[in-house]
């Protein structure tokens, strides 16, 4: 918690961006293969040119959101991650300053140097591709469900119970049935 309000505060405009950007690319990523679905049903099946013209177009106008989104939040995720790298490593330098030389004796000027730099590089890393493979998860998760809602109520229900259902297997603890094989 203390990493998010010392180092994600001062981008916190950018995070919510970037959130606000997953969203509208996962929307319009689900979206494409509704209007397949339903230039199918209305223009194909029913012979209607007009149909496929119009909902061509929506395909493509939702495919070029989804690309802008996409790379929007994986440029605002570079900048979010490059800003907490660079208040790590000033944070750093000032805790390196602190050292006397009998520290730097002790470590090693190079091992220190390549222990800070190789671990604020992990967490840039880590940061960068959390927000942008992590973050959109859960949000297509939501939106799939809402569109299957919006198409059949009954299979957003069969959906949804399912889905409980993995959740509680997945966190309940495993059955143990008597001793362990390893204990015998």
């Amino acid at each position: 918690m203390k990493f998010i309000t010392t180092y994600l505060s001062p981008v916190k405009w950018a995070f919510l961006s970037a959130c606000l950007l997953s969203l509208i690319h996962v929307v319009s990523a689900l979206t494409v293969p509704t209007l397949t679905a339903s230039i199918i049903n209305e223009g194909v099946l029913q012979g209607d040119l007009d149909a496929i013209s119009r909902l061509s177009v929506a395909m493509l106008a939702a495919s070029l959101v989804t690309v802008i989104g996409s790379l929007s939040a994986v440029y605002l995720a570079a900048h979010i991650a490059s800003r907490v790298s660079l208040n790590l490593r000033q944070q750093l330098v000032q805790a390196l300053q602190d050292f006397s030389l009998s520290d730097f004796s002790k470590y090693g000027t190079g091992t220190l140097l390549m222990r800070a730099t190789r671990d604020v590089e992990k967490i840039q890393s880590v940061l960068a591709k959390g927000i942008n493979m992590i973050l959109p998860m859960p949000l297509m998760i939501i939106v799939g469900l809402g569109l299957t809602f919006y198409k059949s109520f009954e299979m957003g229900l069969i959906i949804l119970s399912l889905m409980v259902i993995m959740v509680v297997l997945m966190i309940s603890p495993p059955y143990r049935h008597g001793r362990s094989a390893a204990i015998r």
